[in-house]
């Protein structure tokens, strides 16, 4: 249905503009009061917070009762144990350190491949979280020194004839807690830049766009950066915050080598559903997977449900060929790692099945407050309001590189 037009007040902004903008505010212009949502208003800024506009567009949002909230994190199932210092090549060396708690990841009868050596070790009792006993050169396989820090796969146990169950997997989960915090971002305007001819036409909803526009950038960064912080003032903690697991430091030229193996870390812990999974980073990495091979990147067009351009990026180690990813406009806009912003060497793997923003009480997202002038003001003033906070869970799924401060 077309837009009904009001003659003499028509916004400049929105005669003649396309898309949402100029919906946005022809829709407000020709009601006479607001009708659209923050998401509404941020629709054309979308390349610079593409992480929060997709949240939003895809109902990633949860409402929360208490000002902190809280789930619960299980281990993803594990399919190896890491060593936590060496291990020589004598057969009566079977008491083998683990990184803590992976000693709860294995039980008696498993058996441990070392791939680098091809021994195999048969686990004959588990001491604790952090060891356990095990026969050096199971079956054919000849002991060999295993090096501090190598990853050993869980095999398939063989259970003795006439043995009893072998006891039950289980990992106490972590109680994680995050905190929501207030947002606010004003819009004044005097009530002559309102009314006065010589202003053009009223400017409120270009200065309440703008105003919104803001407030979304700062959420953005919060998302990927915010450190948590549990006391005045408080602050929700970001995906940085979080991840832990799959974080690699490049140390300065990104090598095809590293950034494999980055993949492969992620998507050990992404094999049920890799579909979920989405790269954010800017032009200065996107630099090097186009010096890599233009042929293995696949630019989509703007998918039609989010209005948000994923790429595909084609690599063996994922699987089904390929993974997604999102060129972000932040992170492009700061080019020179160096000196300028080393956001622009940074590049997070995330699970969107796994990541929500969490809004305090019942609105369930951004509100805008109205006419909170004083009564004396001789102004219009209003402000974007967010009670919020990042719900995140499973941070193994998740991933991080960072310090890519040089392009060959």
């Amino acid at each position: 249905m077309a837009v009904p037009q009001v003659g003499a007040k028509n916004y400049a902004v929105g005669v003649g503009s396309s898309g949402a903008e100029g919906k946005t505010l022809a829709l407000i212009q020709a009601t006479g009061r607001d009708v659209t949502q923050f998401i509404d208003y941020v629709e054309l800024s979308k390349g610079l917070t593409p992480l929060t506009y997709l949240l939003m567009k895809l109902g990633q949002t949860k409402k929360v009762r208490n000002s902190s909230f809280i789930h619960l994190e299980y281990d993803a199932n594990p399919m190896s144990v890491q060593v936590n210092g060496p291990l020589d090549a004598e057969v009566t060396s079977t008491t083998l350190v683990l990184d803590t708690p992976q000693g709860n990841y294995i039980k008696a009868y498993d058996i441990l491949y070392n791939p680098l050596t091809e021994e195999q070790m048969y686990v004959s009792a588990v001491a604790s979280p952090t060891s356990c006993t095990i026969t050096r050169g199971h079956g054919s396989s000849d002991p060999a020194a295993i090096a501090d820090n190598s990853v050993l796969l869980i095999m398939s146990p063989t259970i003795p004839g006439g043995g009893r169950s072998q006891y039950a997997l289980y990992t106490e989960p972590t109680l994680v807690r995050n905190y929501v915090q207030i947002a606010r971002e004003s819009v004044s305007l005097e009530r002559r830049a309102m009314e006065a001819e010589a202003y053009g036409p009223d400017d409120w909803p270009r200065a309440k766009k703008a105003a919104a526009d803001r407030l979304s950038y700062k959420m953005e960064l919060s998302v990927l950066l915010n450190a948590l912080n549990a006391t005045t003032p408080v602050t929700t903690g970001g995906i940085d915050h979080w991840v832990s697991s799959n974080v690699v430091n490049a140390g300065g030229v990104l090598t095809e080598q590293t950034f494999n193996n980055w993949l492969r870390d992620i998507f050990s812990y992404n094999q049920d559903n890799p579909s979920k999974v989405l790269l954010i980073f800017g032009d200065f990495i996107l630099g090097y997977l186009d010096a890599w091979g233009r042929d293995r990147l696949t630019q989509s067009p703007n998918d039609t449900a989010t209005g948000i351009a994923i790429a595909e990026y084609k690599s063996s180690l994922v699987p089904g060929g390929k993974v997604k990813f999102i060129r972000h406009g932040m992170l492009s806009k700061a080019m020179d790692p160096n000196t300028a912003n080393p956001m622009a060497g940074l590049a997070f793997a995330v699970n969107m099945d796994h990541l929500k923003l969490a809004f305090y009480g019942n609105s369930g997202q951004v509100n805008f407050r109205d006419n909170i002038q004083e009564n004396d003001e001789d102004c219009r003033k209003g402000e974007w309001f967010a009670d919020w906070g990042v719900y995140m869970s499973a941070e193994r799924r998740f991933g991080k590189l960072y310090g890519v401060t040089e392009l060959t």
